[in-house]
């Protein structure tokens, strides 16, 4: 997309450096969701009593 553009050596590694966060925090938030979610799962499995504790 911004390989079009006339940038610098520095302003590409920017971008990409940008690009790169922006792809860490959103793998980070899909694995806080699924853990969150496996947690969920396991309270209402608790709640039932279909746990062995």
């Amino acid at each position: 997309m911004f390989e079009k553009l006339e940038l610098t050596e520095q302003q590409r590694s920017i971008i990409n450096t940008l690009i790169a966060r922006e792809n860490e925090q959103e793998y980070d938030y899909n694995i806080n969701a699924y853990i969150a979610g496996m947690l969920d799962a396991y309270e209402i499995l608790k709640m039932f009593s279909l746990t062995k504790e």
